[in-house]
């Protein structure tokens, strides 16, 4: 039932948009899927903070929600819970990040908004080592309400400030960006269960979290070397 309910979310998804008008641009002559990509690519490229956000969200998604990939394998193999373990696991996870995106929704204006994503960030990487150092598979559920709930403020923050720092004729080019992460992700799920079965799922779910925070921090670090005042926003297309 499960592959058949996810199969009759995604038709029902597919029918409601299909209801949507076209959309309307004020100029689309020319345009094409490559070169939409190409202003996509180069409206980041000329926004030092918004570049960042964007190379932030692909590091901390490959490496931190790769997590998923051993998941399964550290539930049934190094915890004994089995596949309802495995459940349970995701389940928590996800009730910590829904709590946490109510939570950080109201903070995405805060001028303090690039200060908790960064935090977040770094909760997601300390809360995945913590989780393959968990002892007992009451631990690991505990771990995992903090990765549902670190993961969920990330990418809620993450997303609010893209669209902040972007300019609304690039909106739906930047997220599309940001989108390909999850690409990236399922490409090297690969790699990171052949890893997983030579070294352990508990060593990889340590690595993959001190890698989120490595990468984060020294994000920071050139952002603090870098940051002066960012172009003017472009015109309208």
């Amino acid at each position: 039932m499960g592959p058949l309910a996810i199969f009759a979310i995604f038709v029902l998804v597919v029918a409601t948009l299909a209801q949507l008008p076209p959309s309307r641009t004020r100029d689309s002559h020319g345009s094409s899927v490559l070169g939409d990509i190409r202003l996509g690519m180069n409206h980041v490229v000329e926004n030092a903070r918004l570049r960042q956000i964007v190379i932030g969200f692909v590091l901390v998604t490959v490496l931190g929600f790769s997590y998923g990939v051993v998941l399964p394998g550290f539930s049934k193999d190094v915890l004994g819970a089995g596949t309802a373990g495995f459940g349970l696991m995701v389940g928590v996870s996800a009730v910590g990040g829904l709590v946490m995106s109510l939570v950080v929704a109201s903070l995405a204006d805060s001028s303090r908004a690039p200060m908790f994503l960064f935090l977040s960030s770094i909760g997601l990487g300390v809360s995945l080592v913590l989780t393959g150092l968990a002892p007992t598979f009451p631990i690991a559920l505990l771990t995992m309400v903090l990765v549902g709930a670190a993961g969920s403020a990330y990418q809620t923050l993450n997303s609010s400030m893209a669209l902040r720092l972007a300019h609304a004729d690039y909106f739906g080019r930047v997220m599309s960006l940001m989108m390909l992460a999850w690409s990236f992700t399922g490409l090297f799920g690969l790699p990171i269960g052949v890893i997983a079965d030579a070294v352990g799922e508990r060593a990889v779910l340590v690595a993959l979290g001190v890698a989120v925070c490595a990468a984060v921090t020294v994000l920071a670090l050139i952002q603090g070397r870098t940051a002066g005042p960012e172009p003017a926003l472009p015109s309208a297309l």
